[in-house]
């Protein structure tokens, strides 16, 4: 549903229009310099119906988000129509689970994503198994992407009780993929017992 938030006079009024879907492909991907990649899970559609007032603009993330792994390089992302503007994070709130990140004023109204200014936030890739099979004293690790933005590698780590982890080997990624891919790796000494894994 769309949103509608008004002012009394002077007039102001703005429309908010939510998609999960990928903004890369309903618009694109080319991004100014000073971020690193955006979301490919979801964006939020911002215009402004009346009135000239620059605003401030909040989105949110949750468990329904591509992730976020450090608040302090998110950005808010805004489309100009030819590439993804750099509205920057004046504030964060919440945890890696779920949280805001907040912009500075705006004074143009369009699509808006979450984006990072580094690698960190693994929102440039969509990941969509990891599994990992025990046979003949090997663990098979096995899982699968069905896209890819400017993705070098992987890192695998293990851990005994699942709280603190070693990186136990590296699997090239493939750079930019919009279709499925299938990668393995095998842990051939790993720990006696319950183990767990991560990318």
């Amino acid at each position: 549903d769309d949103v509608t938030l008004s002012t009394a006079a002077p007039a102001v009024d703005f429309t908010c229009e939510y998609f999960a879907a990928n903004p890369q492909t309903t618009f694109n991907n080319v991004l100014v310099p000073a971020l690193n990649h955006i979301s490919q899970c979801e964006y939020w559609v911002l215009s402004r119906n009346a009135g000239t007032a620059g605003k401030s603009v909040t989105l949110t993330w949750d468990g329904n988000s591509c992730g976020v792994t450090l608040l302090s390089d998110l950005r808010v992302a805004r489309w100009d129509g030819a590439i993804w503007q750099n509205e920057g994070n004046t504030a964060t709130t919440g945890t890696t689970a779920a949280g805001t990140v907040t912009s500075g004023t705006v004074t143009n109204f369009s699509p808006f994503t979450l984006a990072s200014v580094s690698p960190q936030n693994p929102l440039p890739v969509s990941l969509i198994t990891f599994d990992a099979n025990y046979m003949n004293g090997v663990v098979q690790l096995n899982w699968t992407t069905v896209s890819e933005i400017n993705n070098d590698y992987f890192v695998i780590e293990r851990s005994i009780y699942g709280t603190v982890f070693e990186q136990i080997g590296t699997v090239q990624g493939a750079g930019n993929s919009s279709s499925a891919l299938y990668y393995v790796f095998y842990d051939e000494h790993p720990y006696t017992g319950v183990s767990y894994y991560r990318l």
